[in-house]
């Protein structure tokens, strides 16, 4: 991959009758023509999402609409990649019918699992006493956490990452 490939970010939008300003309307890949964009609703919410190549004219190489509930939650999304999204009555994402992934919470939240729900029933992370995962068994990952809580490593079938914090708890 080629890093001195820079992204143009596009922060107004004239619609017209005034700009609008502070969202992000447009990411630009001039060096290869490839644009990224968004648009928002009342909401300020994003209905649609465009990936155009713009070598010729902009042809629409990929694009997806979005619906939201009242409450703001994403309740399906349409073209390519379409899925919709259910969740249970504390607004936690219980299944997404694209893939036929559920998920299930614990008590305080956690999310217990996300798997597709044909596959065997998993095992359910495993958190401490203080509520911080200290075993993700979908990932087969390994926490641990210093004195003052800070996450210090973390394993997933390789070697740990080890993560030092300051005095001050800064990372």
């Amino acid at each position: 991959m080629d890093c001195s490939l820079e992204w143009e970010y596009t922060y107004e939008k004239d619609n017209g009758t005034n700009t609008r300003v502070l969202n992000l309307f447009e990411l630009n890949l001039a060096a290869i023509n490839l644009v990224s964009e968004f648009d928002y609703n009342v909401g300020n919410r994003i209905p649609n999402l465009k990936y155009l190549w713009r070598e010729v004219s902009d042809t629409i190489i990929f694009e997806q609409g979005i619906t939201y509930k009242n409450d703001g939650l994403i309740e399906q999304i349409t073209g390519k990649c379409a899925n919709s999204f259910h969740y249970d009555g504390l607004k936690q994402l219980i299944f997404e019918t694209l893939g036929n992934i559920s998920s299930d919470y614990d008590e305080l939240g956690n999310r217990l699992y996300r798997l597709d729900k044909s596959a065997i029933i998993p095992e359910n992370n495993i958190f401490n006493d203080v509520n911080q995962l200290m075993k993700d068994k979908t990932a087969n990952g390994v926490f641990t956490y210093d004195n003052n809580g800070n996450l210090e490593t973390a394993s997933f079938n390789t070697e740990p990452m080890t993560l030092f914090f300051d005095g001050m708890n800064n990372l």
